[in-house]
């Protein structure tokens, strides 16, 4: 019973994946919320390979911790509006 509860583990940690887990690339401009409390920061992940495709990821900073809000394929621009 014990063996069949630790690979349900592996098994759930593998499928659970959390968007902050994600790879990090090149970081485009930042920008301030309308508000000033929080940074938009949008990183292009460019490391195209043969199993790898570009992508776009945005993150929201709250000053002490940060949060990916946004991750896309095939996408290598982005346009933020405030």
């Amino acid at each position: 019973m014990v063996v069949i509860g630790g690979s349900s583990n592996k098994i759930y940690d593998f499928l659970n994946v959390e968007l902050d887990e994600l790879p990090k690339g090149e970081i485009l401009p930042e920008h301030l919320s309308p508000n000033q409390k929080f940074v938009v920061i949008a990183e292009v992940i460019d490391e195209v390979g043969i199993t790898l495709r570009a992508a776009i990821r945005v993150e929201i900073d709250y000053g002490d911790n940060t949060k990916t809000i946004y991750w896309n394929y095939d996408e290598s621009s982005l346009n933020i509006r405030g």
